[in-house]
């Protein structure tokens, strides 16, 4: 049943001050500002509003009337669910996706059961590559959570960051946008039960009303948020996902430890991602807590990794149909490596190129099988092109440097496309992304060996330095070339 306008006025009149009384006053003020009505007219809308909501007067769930006084709507009030969690979004990201991970779901399925019918706080660790599909792991389970009646929901991920890292900022973000969705539940259980977490949120009126501690101790922090735990979950479950933990600190690791370990009754669960390949500091505590935990009653390790080609290929066909997937799912194996974020890329190009294409009969190839190789390279480009456009400026320019180099490259071959010296900052860059699996690897050397010395890389894909040549207007091309070339042939003299 649709709101009349004057319904959805005085509706959002109400959830201006949730949980206070709103005068008859306001309320015309609001509704009707030029217009003399009388009080039956707001009784009407009222009813009108309780109609749509199936709330009743004599037992009221969201609006209670104070007789010659107004109205409250005293029932929870959130803002809209995060982007991660709306509909269209997950079924973008499931498109295809999620072939081979029924068994992660149904690990974190039964640690939320466990948290929500036992009363036992619960940590589910995902680790895995970028772009393996950790985040749409999170996408779907969050969806089918959210379809369960009464659980709250929040996110948080960790920002990438070389320096020192702030304390629980994590947990701060996550805690921000639950206190966004339920303003007048998460800030006044901060109050009550951790007032050492309240400069961390100096916009909330509690933080404002109260002297904030800002050298909090640990330990004390650390049970503060647990009591906090303890009282939002007492009616209602939780569940938190942190991404990209390989970015927090490890006073954040220590905190889910102690959380895991805490013997109190609340319903949480935690979803805590990260890329163990990234060597922030922080990996080692995340491995170390994966160990402790390594399977447990109250916690579970997922190690998500690339499609094998049986997967990928029954991914090309619950997308498409089994008589495109016998013609493309191998090739397309073999050009993105079952990395399944850049193969749903390409599959995604492959349909707005025309290359696939819906008709009445079904999904048909729109090429001939004998350039599916071809039209593969075409769409791969676009997954490799969104890659290169989210690497930060140095990691951009010194790829950009490596594919004038030649199809391998070392450290020392880039630097001197690029004229710095020493090559020191390079080779840490290049092997970054070696670690990461993102555009580079390494074919000679070893990663955890310290240094970029005897280390000599490759772009994953050749179709990489071709994509970023392109980039480059040609007059940068050949110097960049002959300062590469002279490197080489100085190195050659010196060998």
């Amino acid at each position: 049943m649709r709101l009349s306008r004057k319904a959805a006025e005085l509706l959002d009149c109400l959830l201006v001050s949730p949980g206070a009384l709103v005068s008859h006053d306001r309320i015309r003020q609001a509704v009707w500002p030029d217009t003399h009505v009388q009080p039956e007219n707001v009784k009407t809308v009222i009813h009108e509003l309780r109609t749509v909501l199936g709330d009743h007067s004599q037992a009221p769930h969201f609006i209670r009337s104070e007789p010659g006084r107004g109205y409250t709507f005293f029932a929870d009030v959130t803002v809209g669910m995060p982007p991660l969690f709306s509909d269209d979004h997950v079924e973008a990201a499931a498109e295809g996706q999620f072939i081979g991970r029924g068994s992660e779901l149904e690990i974190l399925r039964r640690h939320v059961e466990a948290a929500t019918d036992h009363c036992e706080p619960q940590l589910v660790i995902v680790e895995g590559d970028r772009g393996v599909g950790k985040t749409t792991l999170c996408e779907l389970f969050a969806h089918r959570v959210r379809r369960r009646e009464g659980f709250r929901i929040s996110l948080a991920t960790g920002a990438e960051v070389w320096g020192p890292m702030e304390r629980y900022a994590v947990l701060t973000d996550a805690f921000g946008l639950l206190a966004r969705q339920y303003p007048h539940v998460v800030p006044a259980a901060f109050a009550r039960r951790a007032p050492g977490w309240l400069a961390k949120f100096p916009d909330w009126p509690e933080a404002r009303a109260q002297d904030a501690d800002h050298n909090s101790h640990e330990e004390r922090l650390v049970r503060e948020l647990i009591a906090v735990l303890d009282e939002l979950t007492v009616d209602v479950p939780l569940l938190l996902i942190l991404e990209d933990l390989q970015w927090a600190d490890a006073a954040t690791v220590d905190c889910l430890r102690s959380i895991v370990r805490g013997q109190f009754p609340g319903r949480v669960c935690i979803v805590a991602t990260f890329c163990a390949s990234k060597r922030p500091p922080t990996v080692e505590y995340l491995d170390r807590l994966s160990r402790d935990f390594p399977s447990s009653r109250s916690c579970s390790v997922i190690r998500l990794a690339a499609f094998t080609d049986q997967e990928l290929f029954q991914c090309v066909e619950k997308r498409w149909g089994s008589r495109i997937a016998d013609v493309v799912a191998g090739p397309l194996f073999i050009a993105g490596g079952g990395n399944p974020r850049l193969s749903v890329m390409t599959m995604q190009a492959l349909v707005r190129m025309g290359a696939v294409h819906l008709t009445h009969d079904g999904w048909q190839l729109g090429v001939p099988p004998d350039r599916i190789d071809a039209v593969l390279q075409m769409g791969l480009s676009d997954g490799i092109h969104s890659q290169i456009d989210q690497l930060p400026p140095d990691e951009y320019c010194i790829l950009e440097a490596a594919a004038t180099v030649g199809p391998q490259f070392t450290a020392e071959a880039v630097a001197a496309s690029l004229g710095v010296s020493p090559a020191t900052v390079v080779g840490r860059r290049l092997i970054s992304l070696a670690e990461r699996r993102l555009l580079v690897e390494l074919v000679a050397g070893d990663l955890q060996r310290p240094g970029a010395a005897g280390k000599v890389f490759k772009f994953r894909h050749g179709l990489t330095s071709e994509l970023l040549l392109d980039r480059l207007p040609l007059k940068c091309r050949m110097p960049a070339a002959e300062s590469a070339e002279s490197h080489r042939a100085a190195t050659r003299r010196r060998a």
